[in-house]
Order: C-alpha cells, then structure tokens, then sequence
C-alpha cells in the first residue's frame, strides 16, 4: 500500500521535531468561506478569528516540512483559547511533535502548536492527535486515549448540519488530503465515501453554540475526540449537556463527543 512509503517521513520526525514558526494562513475571506461549508454566517465571529480553523495550519506545517497528510486520520483535538484573537491583525503559528508510537492500524502521532500575533502575549494552544495508517513497522497498541463512551443525555440540541460534497471539499481547500476530496481514494482506504475533517464538525459545533448562546466565550478549552468517521453526506445534530458535547448523524452514530469549558479571566 502507498501509504507506507508516503508516511515513512514521519518516522525521521521523532518526539521534540519543531516546525518553524511561520505566518498563519487564515484571512477574514477563507474563514468566510469555510463558515458558510457549515452553514454559519460570515457575522457570526465578529471580526474575531475562529479558533477552531487554526487546525488548518498544522496540516499545512506538516505539508510544508514535507511531511505526508493524504490519507492521515484526525482522532483527536483540543483547543485552549485564552484570548480573542482578531482575525485582520495577523498571526504565527509554530509547533511540534509531542508522540509518535506505533499501534495495530500504523502510527499515532500528537502534534501540539500555538498561536500568537506579534502583540498579544496569550496564544492559542492547540494539540491534534493523528493516525498515520499503514506506516511499518507496526506493533503492539498504545495505551488509549481517554474517551467517553456514553451518549450525552439530557442534551440541549444546539444545532443541525446537513453535509455535501460540496461543502465539505469546500472546507478543505486550503489544506488538502484527498480522504476529503476523492472517492477512489477514500474506498481503497476502507471508507464508503470522502470523508469530511474532523475540525468541520468542531467549527460546525462552535458556531452552533454561538448561535445558541449569542456569543462563545472569550476563554474556553475545548476537546474532540472523532469516534467514527463522517462522510460527506451525513446529516449531522450537535447536542450540549452542562460541559459535554457530542456530534450525531441522522443514524445515530455517535461521531464526535468532547467537554466544552468556560475558563476564568486571568488574575
């Protein structure tokens, strides 16, 4: 399988691997477009830069230290907002390799960043968990991530999705990975259908609880874990109960669950 040759870079990248600060990707125009992917208006952010979006540049990272990202597989995310940020002041963005362990299906790997302009002194941080499939030599399997297993009960309904292809590839523009794109691609990978990034959902659900609530706070940590894949035709409802979340398809399948936490403005 080509994914084994593609992904062998990644095995020259051990834990400690910097990417170089860089100028972030996101303009007010993309984070329209991919806005309007979920069906949320341009209006919504005030101005603010969405966090959520900030995923796009560590697959960019990645891509520009010549590191493969078709075919990779995003298992988890977080996302420590500690303040705004505006989305026309500018940003950097830099990062690194935290793990990379083999498991059954390939290799795990967990990549931490952070966002910062030039005169702000609270960055974003981020940190993405990713499956390189296929990536030999393959051994026995890490210990788990932590991850809920029931379905969030009691829930608010915040908010409805329904995908298309046309949506979700226009969400990954910027950032590629034809698991996303291509559907030859994504059957040979086992996958009825392209699927759409995990970040989607996790922007869908954002703006749904800014709809909800009239705004997202200014400080909040957010988790996802991407229990299942979504295809790019799955109709999608997004669900709150106190600090947990979760993203349903119209089947039932729980594909997406995280906590959504407030944080306390700094003393």
């Amino acid at each position: 399988m080509s994914d084994i040759s593609s992904f062998a870079g990644w095995l020259e990248r051990p834990p400690g691997t910097i990417f170089p600060q860089r100028t972030g990707s996101l303009t007010a125009a993309a984070q329209a477009r991919q806005h309007a992917a979920c069906d949320l208006p341009a209006s919504l952010s005030a101005g603010d830069l969405d966090p959520t979006l900030l995923g796009q540049d560590m697959v960019l990272m990645a891509s520009a230290a010549g590191l493969a990202v078709d075919g990779r597989v995003h298992l988890a995310h977080r996302i420590v907002q500690r303040a705004p940020l505006r989305i026309d002041a500018g940003y950097r963005i830099g990062g690194s390799i935290e793990r990379l362990v083999p498991v059954p299906r390939g290799h795990e790997v967990e990549i931490s960043a952070a966002a910062e302009p030039a005169l702000h002194a609270m960055p974003i941080m981020l940190a993405a968990t990713y499956l390189l499939p296929g990536l030999a030599p393959s051994g026995p399997a890490a210990p788990a991530s932590e991850a809920s297993t029931a379905p969030v009960t009691a829930a608010t309904t915040l908010g409805r999705l329904d995908l298309t292809p046309e949506r979700v590839m226009s969400y990954s523009a910027d950032v590629g990975n034809l698991l996303h794109f291509d559907p030859a691609f994504a059957a040979a990978r086992g996958f009825r259908a392209p699927i759409a990034q995990g970040l989607m959902l996790v922007t869908a659900f954002l703006g749904a609880l800014a709809r909800a609530r009239g705004a997202v706070p200014e400080r909040f940590e957010l988790t996802a874990r991407f229990r299942r894949p979504t295809f790019w035709d799955d109709r999608l409802e997004f669900h709150l109960d106190d600090e947990r979340w979760c993203c349903i398809a119209a089947d039932g399948r729980i594909l997406v669950d995280g906590k959504f936490s407030p944080a306390e403005a700094p003393s």
